[in-house]
């Protein structure tokens, strides 16, 4: 909108009386205005564009991939979310709990009734299963970027109810 964008330069020579616009006189307004109103102004300004950027984007997922992308991957954009699926809920039991079931290792193939090999999952896994997702984000980005802050990120964006999700470098 150009209400928005302002030329200080060109405004304080257009809000000068014309009998006050010498050389001095508008170099030295300019020189006010721009020490002090130009550093609020792109204050102002860059604060408007993230808003703008973050009332663009909702929590959908293409819309979230294009935000991880921007941010960490704006070249290649190979940061993508896939849905958290579990085949197989393999539980492991207790010596006490009378219960005793293979767990797929390389010398047990064969003799299970799961595929073999069978991954073991935590509890908060297994929970999140069911509506979690996965931010798969490559490898060389595992040192570079702080999970601190693509989970800062994707909280910011992601609908609040809707379940836990795990980073994977791939």
């Amino acid at each position: 909108m150009g209400i928005f964008n302002i030329n200080y330069a060109n405004l304080v020579s257009t809000l000068l009386p014309v009998r006050l616009r010498k050389p001095i006189q508008t170099a030295w307004l300019k020189a006010l205005v721009s020490g002090s109103m130009l550093p609020l102004y792109n204050t102002f300004s860059s604060n408007r564009s993230n808003n703008l950027y973050f009332l663009s984007h909702c929590s959908q997922v293409c819309f979230l991939e294009a935000t991880l992308n921007d941010n960490f991957d704006n070249t290649s954009r190979r940061i993508f979310i896939s849905d958290m699926y579990i085949a197989n809920q393999l539980y492991v039991y207790l010596d006490i709990e009378s219960y005793f079931d293979f767990i797929g290792l390389d010398s047990e193939i064969g003799s299970t009734s799961y595929s073999s090999p069978s991954w073991l999952y935590t509890g908060a896994e297994m929970s999140a299963a069911t509506n979690g997702f996965i931010v798969n984000i490559p490898i060389i980005y595992s040192g570079v970027i702080s999970s601190f802050r693509i989970r800062s990120l994707v909280d910011k964006y992601r609908l609040p109810g809707y379940g836990s999700y795990f980073i994977l470098y791939f």
